[in-house]
């Protein structure tokens, strides 16, 4: 999800990275369901499936939320 108009903020707390859209406003292709192609959300499904990791996303009127539960195995790499 996207939005010309709002805040997007992305944390991390442990294993989990949680990434909050807010809109401020919803325009007339917003409110349609016109948000684009998916794209994000298949390559998300794909890449978390392929990693072993757990993917949820909820979608309300203000805006949305994503949130990646990444594999505790993982936790000694370094970004």
């Amino acid at each position: 999800q996207h939005t010309w108009e709002g805040e997007v903020s992305i944390s991390q707390q442990g294993h989990q990275v949680k990434i909050s859209n807010r809109q401020t406003q919803q325009t007339e292709s917003e409110s349609s369901g016109d948000l684009g192609f998916g794209l994000g959300l298949q390559l998300t499904k794909k890449l978390t499936d392929r990693l072993g990791w757990q993917y949820d996303n909820s979608i309300r009127p203000d805006g949305g939320d994503a949130v990646v539960l990444l594999d505790s195995r993982l936790s000694h790499l370094s970004c």
